[in-house]
C-alpha cells in the first residue's frame, strides 16, 4: 500500500465517505405512500427470485471454471515445479 500515492489514499477514502453519507441520507427518506410501498414490495419480491435462480446458474459455472484452471494451471504445472 506504501507504492499508492496520496491522492490515490484520499480518492478512495473520499469515495468511501461519500457512498456512505449517501446511504444515511437515502435510509432517512420517507418509505413514500403506501401504494408506493406495496408496488416496492413487489419488486422486491421480483428481485430476490431473479437472484436466486441467477445463483443457482452462476455458482456451477463458477466452480467447473475453477475446477478447470486448477486442472490446466495447478495440475498440470506441478510436475515441472520443484
Amino acid at each position: 500500500m506504501a507504492w499508492q500515492p496520496a491522492s490515490q489514499r484520499a480518492s478512495g477514502a473520499l469515495a468511501l465517505i461519500g457512498a456512505a453519507a449517501f446511504r444515511i441520507f437515502v435510509g432517512r427518506q420517507e418509505a413514500g405512500s403506501p401504494e408506493m410501498q406495496k408496488i416496492a414490495g413487489k419488486i422486491r419480491v421480483g428481485a430476490m427470485a431473479f437472484l436466486r435462480r441467477e445463483y443457482m446458474v452462476i455458482v456451477p459455472f463458477v466452480l467447473v471454471v475453477a475446477a478447470l484452471l486448477y486442472y490446466f494451471i495447478d495440475g498440470l504445472a506441478a510436475p515441472y515445479t520443484s
